[in-house]
C-alpha cells in the first residue's frame, strides 16, 4: 500500500512539472512588440513630427503589416507627405524676399516611415517618424502583424499622451 502511494505522488509531481514546462514554453515563444521614445517635434511653419521606436521584445521574428495613427476618438490621423524646408531671407532692390530651400535641414527633421510590410527580427529596434495633421494631446498607434502579438490578437494598440502645453522638441529656425 505504501508503494502505491509513493508511485501516485511521483506521477502527480511529474504531471505538474510537465504542465509547467508546457506553459513556460508557450509563454517564452510568444511574440511581443514594444513602442518607446514617443516624441513630437513642433515647428512654427511645419506640421507636427511624431516619432517613436518599435522594438521586438521577443525571441521570434514577425512581420509588421500596418501602422496606423489614431486620435483621441480612435479616428485615423492623416499622415502628411511633407518635406521640410528652410526659409532663407535675401534682399533685392525691390525689398526683402523669402525663399524656401532644403539646405540647413537636420536629418532628424525628415520623416522616416517604415516600409511596409517590414520583418522585425529578434531584438531589433527601428526608429520611425511621421508628419501628422493637426495637434494632438493623445496619439494611439495601432500595430498590425502577421502573427499574434497581444494575447490572441494580431494587432496591438499603444498610446502616447502629451501635456496641454507640451512643446516637444521646439525648433525655431
Amino acid at each position: 500500500m505504501d508503494f502505491n502511494l509513493w508511485n501516485f505522488s511521483i506521477a502527480v509531481c511529474a504531471l505538474i512539472v510537465a504542465i509547467v514546462s508546457i506553459l513556460y514554453t508557450f509563454y517564452t515563444n510568444q511574440r511581443s512588440v514594444k513602442l518607446t521614445g514617443f516624441d513630437v517635434a513642433q515647428h512654427q511653419e511645419r506640421p507636427d513630427l511624431f516619432e517613436f521606436d518599435i522594438c521586438n521584445d521577443s525571441n521570434r521574428s514577425f512581420q509588421i503589416l500596418n501602422i496606423e495613427l489614431l486620435d483621441e476618438k480612435q479616428t485615423p490621423i492623416r499622415i502628411l507627405d511633407f518635406e521640410p524646408m528652410t526659409r532663407l531671407r535675401y534682399e533685392t532692390p525691390t525689398g526683402v524676399k523669402y525663399k524656401y530651400s532644403p539646405i540647413n535641414i537636420n536629418s532628424w527633421e525628415y520623416a522616416s516611415p517604415v516600409d511596409l510590410p517590414h520583418v522585425l527580427c529578434v531584438s531589433e529596434k527601428i526608429n520611425t517618424s511621421y508628419y501628422i495633421e493637426g495637434h494632438h494631446q493623445t496619439v494611439f498607434v495601432k500595430i498590425s502583424c502577421d502573427k499574434k502579438i497581444h494575447r490572441f490578437k494580431k494587432h496591438q494598440l499603444f498610446s502616447a499622451h502629451f501635456d496641454n502645453n507640451y512643446q516637444g522638441n521646439d525648433v525655431d529656425n
